[in-house]
């Protein structure tokens, strides 16, 4: 017994687990599982492999620890039906946090080997058939589906104190971290098998550092025209607490060069790590209000711009325009199954599974966003938008953009 608590003091075991209680009204406001979500008490130490356990997943990665939740081990998490965005389980369903020193992390991962699971990820605007996506290849055989882990977002937004996110993604510090995380979530899936990595929204930062990292992986980003996606966004979200706050930051200090607290949180969320220079200039000319719409095109631009970008350095990424999909469901279907090599045989097999409501039973489903009213259309709300997206090098909001090498 002596010798094994010289090994938790020594720091060779040193997991920490902790019982979980929830702060309702800072869950309600943000559905991710920050510190502050939780009260936790000490309840016991434990080897390393706890983390390995089944329904054990990464939150967060800093530079001194990594970070768990353990939900219960009977629930499914990888089940899409149940739970097609996994930052909420990971928040509300959460029993255990788990902590254990970076370096311990490290050499957790470095064992994992990931090189037979083929991996796509599915970089995406919000609000545009991505989770129809992940929904179709939930269904497919020998596919598994990671529909927005919360992991990237809060190990740059709790994890990584600075705000200059592109420096930080040219660093081996950054390198590090991602890929410990990819091949922690990659591993959950059945060796051989395939993976589907849906993306969160502060997700964009991989999008150059992921093919250096992993180059046998695929890259497609799912879009929409910024009129209807600015719309769905702002009738889903105008009443989200998290949403209004981050809005109310920006717009009370939108050009301050070093922001902290929420106003940095915002910062990270609504320009998604991109140039700040950039999003300052088109938020000054522009002069946008607080409004959910107007700031969610600040977002899309830096997202669309964010893939141009990567583009243009010669990094493949198939884009997978929302609207075709509506158009022929079957031939999006194919073209994109083509594009990854996947049987055709399925195409029957997605074409049902697209058929349901994919956030059904969620707080953006499309029963609870026929709850609030649509985005109110005004001759100075459109010039204020159509001043963003001209900053960004984009057509204006009311024409239908079309990425190069859409499907």
């Amino acid at each position: 017994m002596a010798a094994k608590w010289d090994a938790i003091l020594e720091g060779r075991e040193t997991v920490r687990t902790a019982q979980v209680l929830k702060n309702w009204y800072t869950l309600k406001c943000s559905n991710f599982a920050t510190p502050s979500s939780f009260f936790t008490t000490h309840e016991y130490f434990a080897p390393v492999d706890i983390i390995r356990k089944k329904n054990v997943t990464l939150l967060r990665v800093s530079e001194t620890e990594a970070v768990f939740s353990e939900l219960d081990p009977t629930m499914n998490l990888l089940d899409v039906r149940k739970h097609p965005i996994f930052f909420i389980p990971q928040t509300y369903q959460c029993r255990r946090i788990i902590r254990i020193p970076r370096w311990a992390f490290q050499q957790a991962v470095d064992k994992i080997d990931i090189t037979d699971r083929r991996v796509v990820w599915m970089f995406n605007t919000q609000r545009c058939g991505s989770t129809t996506w992940a929904q179709i290849f939930s269904a497919l055989p020998n596919w598994t589906v990671l529909s927005e882990p919360q992991v990237f977002y809060q190990s740059i937004v709790n994890g990584y104190s600075g705000n200059d996110i592109p420096l930080f993604t040219e660093t081996k510090e950054f390198e590090a971290m991602l890929t410990g995380i990819i091949k922690f979530y990659v591993s959950m899936a059945p060796p051989g098998g395939s993976v589907l990595w849906k993306t969160m929204p502060v997700d964009e930062p991989m999008l150059k550092v992921v093919p250096k990292l992993f180059p046998e992986h695929k890259l497609t980003f799912t879009y929409r025209n910024v009129l209807t996606n600015a719309g769905s966004y702002h009738q889903c979200y105008m009443r989200w607490p998290l949403v209004l706050n981050y809005i109310r930051h920006l717009e009370i200090d939108p050009f301050n060069k070093n922001p902290t607290g929420q106003l940095r949180v915002a910062r990270l969320v609504y320009n998604n790590g991109f140039d700040v220079e950039l999003c300052a200039k088109a938020i000054e000319e522009s002069k946008l209000k607080a409004v959910v719409f107007e700031w969610f095109v600040l977002k899309w631009a830096a997202k669309i711009r964010a893939v141009l970008d990567a583009k243009a350095e010669g990094i493949e990424i198939k884009p997978v325009k929302y609207e075709f999909l509506l158009k022929d469901l079957r031939k999006s279907v194919t073209q994109l199954f083509e594009y990854l090599e996947v049987s055709a045989d399925l195409i029957p097999k997605a074409l049902a599974a697209a058929s349901a409501d994919s956030l059904a039973g969620t707080f953006i489903s499309r029963d609870a966003k026929a709850r609030n009213t649509r985005w109110n259309r005004t001759t100075d709300g459109v010039n204020r938008c159509n001043k963003v997206l001209e900053i960004f090098g984009l057509p204006d909001l009311d024409t239908d953009y079309v990425m190069d090498g859409s499907i």
